[in-house]
């Protein structure tokens, strides 16, 4: 994972904007919401820069972890899905979402400790800066996929009384789909 300065650094080369106002928020499971904040891409294609907000409009805790790696495509057949920065979010960069949640067992080495999931609090939101390499395509529209664990948490009090195992079968998977959206070029 690259330090968080340089993850931001990256991202302000790519001088990306908003998309114009065409941005839209994408409701999601337990009251989530996310939304694309900026959506950039570089003079020759090949890297496609965006931060992303992800808000808590419910009642619960939510505890989120990224699988494997978000994908975009634009309207062209570009499709971008190496992630050469993310920051923002706690992430298992396996294709398995059994060896990332720990089912049917933990891995060790390969499952995330429950402790290291992202916890957005109810009415709190988070900002995921991401950088992805692609195919270096030029499509004007690019939509933007990825999956999600997540846990939701309306009693911390009786959840400090679960095991790790309990909380393990209370994952669940979510994908996180923005639609095509406008992309900024670098000038």
């Amino acid at each position: 994972m690259m330090p968080r300065h340089l993850t931001i650094l990256l991202t302000l080369s790519l001088i990306s904007v908003s998309a114009h106002g065409q941005s839209r928020i994408v409701k999601l499971n337990g009251g989530l919401e996310a939304e694309i904040l900026t959506l950039g891409r570089d003079t020759l294609g090949y890297n496609l820069t965006t931060s992303l907000r992800i808000s808590n409009k419910g009642k619960s805790t939510a505890y989120l972890l990224l699988i494997g790696n978000p994908v975009a495509t634009d309207n062209t057949g570009g499709v971008f899905n190496n992630v050469d920065n993310l920051s923002g979010i706690a992430s298992c960069r396996n294709v398995d979402y059994g060896l990332c949640i720990g089912a049917p067992k933990v891995v060790e080495g390969l499952t995330v400790p429950l402790q290291g999931y992202t916890q957005i609090d109810p009415d709190v939101e988070i900002t995921i800066n991401l950088r992805l390499n692609g195919s270096g395509s030029k499509g004007p529209l690019v939509s933007l996929s990825a999956n999600v664990a997540y846990r939701l948490v309306s009693d911390s009090l009786k959840d400090e009384t679960l095991s790790d195992l309990d909380k393990r079968k209370q994952l669940k998977l979510m994908s996180l789909s923005f639609p095509a959206t406008s992309v900024t070029e670098a000038k």
